[in-house]
């Protein structure tokens, strides 16, 4: 594969913040998972809610701070009232979205967000020979993450300009795709056929090159900014 139009960035935080200054912000972390990302941001100075489901958001009471709150909400009905965020935030969580109900997470995003607000959807990519062919032992989600793509830019008619869309590449190791697998995967002879499948493509990588060995680790991504007019 070829990775041009891939720019490399250190942290998710990183990428994110190029498009605005969390200090003093209110932002939606929709789909926040652990609520890593919510807490980097809390600690940058911003008010942070993380939103998820009820059964993710009860394994996050640890990382409750002044600043940061989780609610057990859906994107496409947000708990909070009208032109209540800075930012919203979907970080690989917007395909995770009921196709039939992708519009109206937009329609949300648009009640949620203040005048000139910023709408920030980080998708995966799927380049083939990149971190891709170990997630797809896992989670085979190309079909959905294609249409989401498409959903997403159905945004701009909402009363939304476009700020940026950029390709970039996070790092991976085998301990992340461990931490996938026992987060997706529940049975223990699953977990170590699926270890076993990404040893064997592993092999084969650095077999045919270092370079298609070390692109394995890419993890590639796109990033979409909008900005709600008003």
């Amino acid at each position: 594969m070829i990775f041009g139009k891939y720019k490399k960035v250190s942290s998710e935080l990183d990428l994110i913040l190029k498009y605005f200054n969390p200090s003093g912000k209110t932002i939606i972390d929709s789909g926040c998972g652990s609520g890593y990302l919510s807490l980097q941001l809390a600690e940058k100075g911003a008010k942070v809610y993380g939103v998820d489901t009820k059964s993710v958001i009860d394994k996050t009471k640890s990382l409750h701070r002044k600043n940061i709150v989780f609610k057990a909400g859906k994107s496409e009905k947000l708990p909070f009232k009208k032109d209540f965020a800075d930012v919203i935030i979907y970080y690989a969580s917007f395909h995770h979205i009921p196709e039939m109900k992708m519009i109206s997470a937009l329609l949300e995003c648009r009640r949620v967000l203040k005048k000139n607000g910023l709408a920030i959807f980080v998708e995966p990519s799927l380049e083939k020979g990149c971190y891709f062919e170990l997630l797809k032992i896992v989670l085979e989600e190309r079909k959905i993450q294609r249409m989401a793509y498409k959903i997403i830019n159905k945004i701009e008619p909402l009363n939304f300009n476009r700020v940026a869309e950029k390709h970039f590449y996070l790092k991976r190791t085998i301990y992340d795709f461990s931490n996938l697998v026992n987060q997706f995967i529940k049975r223990e002879k699953d977990k170590q056929a699926a270890l076993i499948k990404a040893e064997n493509k592993l092999k084969l990588a650095e077999k045919r090159s270092r370079k298609d060995y070390n692109n394995i680790f890419k993890s590639t991504a796109r990033i979409n900014v909008f900005r709600k007019i008003n």
